[in-house]
């Protein structure tokens, strides 16, 4: 039996998450690609200190990221997942700051795992619907489409995000068929 999967999406109510000030855009792109993720290099980069400076788990600007402690709950949930370090520093290098250290995560796009009943606008999953025989022994899905990419997580993986207190997205429950 396949246990029940969800979408991650970004959680838009947040306000003052820190914000990567020197990651391009041609080399962090919005939808991550095998070609884009093969090309990055682990980097570096500054944020702006806001009061109140929110970290949250997860990071979708400008491209997808995960905090190091769900990175790693995630790899030990699918070992073959992929990821390139991004490493915070406070820009006006004050002491003490925080130094956050994120993760761009990859697997290789399954768009087959889409099912015929999805919904698409504008190269966009408005209401995706997974193949059931396209999600055993997985806890992660990477679909990437015209409009956007897309991660997928397992019940058992939202139960571990859950357990360890994520914050920065929302998770909705998929159909599948």
């Amino acid at each position: 039996m396949i246990e029940p999967w969800y979408l991650l999406g970004q959680d838009k109510t947040l306000h003052h998450v820190i914000q990567a000030t020197e990651l391009e855009q041609s080399k962090y792109p919005a939808i991550m690609s095998g070609k884009h993720f093969i090309q990055m290099e682990d980097a570096v980069t500054h944020y702006e200190m806001k009061e109140p400076l929110y970290q949250p788990d997860f990071l979708f600007d400008p491209t997808f990221m995960v905090e190091d402690s769900m990175y790693k709950i995630w790899q030990e949930l699918q070992p073959d997942i992929l990821g390139k370090a991004v490493q915070f520093f406070e820009a006006n290098n004050r002491e003490n700051a925080p130094m956050p250290l994120y993760w761009v995560p990859f697997l290789p796009s399954e768009e087959d795992a889409l099912h015929d009943q999805t919904k698409i606008e504008l190269g966009r999953a408005v209401e995706p619907v997974l193949r059931r025989e396209k999600l055993a022994e997985k806890n992660f899905l990477h679909i990437t489409l015209a409009g956007g990419q897309l991660w997928f997580a397992s019940l058992t993986a939202v139960e571990a995000m859950l357990w360890k207190g994520q914050t920065g997205v929302q998770i909705t429950s998929v159909e599948i068929r």
